[in-house]
């Protein structure tokens, strides 16, 4: 299994995407541009090596490996917070191990 470091800012960002159903709406919660989201969705797609999202006029939506991963990206951001909170310094970056 390879080792993926992801910072844990493009998780959050993909999480907001997913609750909003829209890149547009996500980058106005966020305070980002919405280029700057989309590049970092992007981003994480491509390390991944799988679409989290369905984009459309209309907004976007994530796919069947995207719920999965989001789902996953959530529990490992509240986890990973609850630690820093404990532990006292910030987390800047974390460790997710995904089957290849």
């Amino acid at each position: 299994m390879p080792n993926l470091a992801l910072d844990l800012r493009y998780l959050k960002y993909a999480i907001v995407v997913a609750e909003q159903g829209s890149f547009r709406r996500a980058a106005d919660i966020l305070n980002l541009p919405q280029s700057t989201v989309s590049r970092r969705i992007q981003i994480l797609e491509r390390t991944l090596g799988l679409p989290l999202f369905e984009r459309s006029r209309i907004g976007a939506r994530p796919t069947l490996a995207g719920e999965r991963f989001i789902r996953e990206a959530a529990t490992l951001s509240f986890v990973k917070l609850n630690r820093s909170l404990l532990a006292g310094p910030r987390i800047e970056s974390a460790i997710l191990l995904l089957p290849s």
